[in-house]
């Protein structure tokens, strides 16, 4: 959970996390980020 960690502040900062992981990398890796966290917990912050 270092992601949730690093990232709990606020609903914006994990959706700006999600975002720029998938622009900066131009590939699907935003959707293993989101994958290493409960279904629950993502869909709030996303």
């Amino acid at each position: 959970m270092a992601i949730r960690e690093k990232y709990k502040k606020s609903t914006v900062e994990m959706r700006t996390l999600i975002l720029d992981t998938y622009d900066n990398n131009g590939d699907c890796k935003a959707i293993s980020t989101v994958s290493r966290i409960n279904h629950r917990t993502a869909r709030d912050w996303i």
